[in-house]
């Protein structure tokens, strides 16, 4: 009777129709500090639990009659209000007309869709071999689909890239850290190289002295996802190649000072206020440094995941 009492109980079945796991899944699409406050809703568009910060998480998928088996098989996604109404144009087949450009959430990934057919899914429809299942990731949507133009459409560099290109539904997607775990076209040697060098770089920043060439390199390229930072130019703010990079991608500081103690190196990753560009944000970032106007081709994207010591939010003068 004693070791009976000790043996633990079968665990609770989840049941995973309710509305309590289906709210946990949808709101698994972005960060607590915007899901925990978002208005969620079923997919038949029954109001699941109201928010207060005018944004909104759901799933991208009719609800199986068994439920979810996870998060990422209900390509979840959290849009605000101006999101709303692209997703709801979408998911009706109509034109949709935005006020402003707007963002969405896609942190638990999908399950796929065709690149190139937006009402498409599944693999079996898709007949370019364009189908893209996708691990975490953010989405921009435009106000003007066409000014994507220009944007690359391949899924496999690391780079933002258009999903559903001149479908009237474009829209950018932006990979970040752990996008690849479901990709079936990405290299897997190029993921075994980036996990490679990741891992390594985490060893450096740990136990390599910050005034080493190898801490700046790793410090530099912490800026990005490994899929990016592992095969970006890594440079140092006068311009000094310390990696050359394979990507079109680039590494650097963005702190004007330098360290602190310039024998000892930066204090810390974000001391340096590290951030990785392409080479329409490079444009960007020489006239920036330097104080002149900046012309370029298309809008860009950066990424500064290290954060940064700070910046006044004031325009300029």
């Amino acid at each position: 009777m004693m070791l009976a009492a000790l043996l633990p109980g079968a665990a609770a079945a989840v049941d995973k129709t309710s509305t309590a796991y289906q709210i946990e899944l949808y709101t698994s699409a972005a960060p607590a500090f915007l899901s925990a406050s978002a208005t969620v809703i079923g997919s038949n568009g029954t109001v699941l639990k109201e928010g207060t910060n005018s944004w909104y998480c759901l799933s991208s998928l009719a609800v199986p009659a068994t439920g979810w088996e996870s998060a990422r098989a209900a390509s979840p996604i959290c849009v605000d209000e101006v999101g709303k109404k692209w997703i709801d144009g979408y998911f009706a087949g109509t034109p949709v007309t935005l006020e402003r450009d707007t963002y969405g959430w896609m942190a638990a990934g999908d399950t796929g869709y065709c690149n190139t057919n937006p009402m498409c899914q599944s693999d079996e429809c898709c007949a370019d071999g364009s189908f893209v299942a996708s691990g975490a990731h953010m989405m921009l949507i435009p106000k003007d689909p066409t000014s994507l133009v220009g944007f690359p459409a391949d899924s496999t560099k690391g780079e933002p890239y258009v999903m559903f290109p001149g479908s009237g539904y474009d829209h950018m997607m932006i990979p970040v850290e752990g996008y690849y775990d479901y990709h079936a076209h990405y290299s897997l040697s190029k993921k075994i190289e980036a996990m490679a060098t990741a891992a390594a770089d985490k060893l450096v920043l740990k136990i390599a002295p910050h005034r080493t060439k190898a801490w700046r390199k790793a410090a530099y390229a912490s800026a990005a996802p490994a899929f990016l930072g592992a095969f970006a130019t890594i440079l140092e703010p006068d311009g000094t190649v310390l990696k050359e990079g394979t990507n079109g991608w680039y590494c650097t500081s963005t702190n004007p000072t330098g360290p602190a103690d310039a024998a000892a190196g930066w204090e810390s990753a974000r001391a340096a206020s590290p951030i990785c560009v392409d080479e329409e944000g490079k444009k960007w970032m020489d006239g920036y440094f330097a104080g002149t106007p900046v012309t370029l081709s298309r809008d860009t994207y950066a990424w500064m995941a290290a954060g940064d010591t700070g910046y006044c939010t004031a325009p300029v003068g």
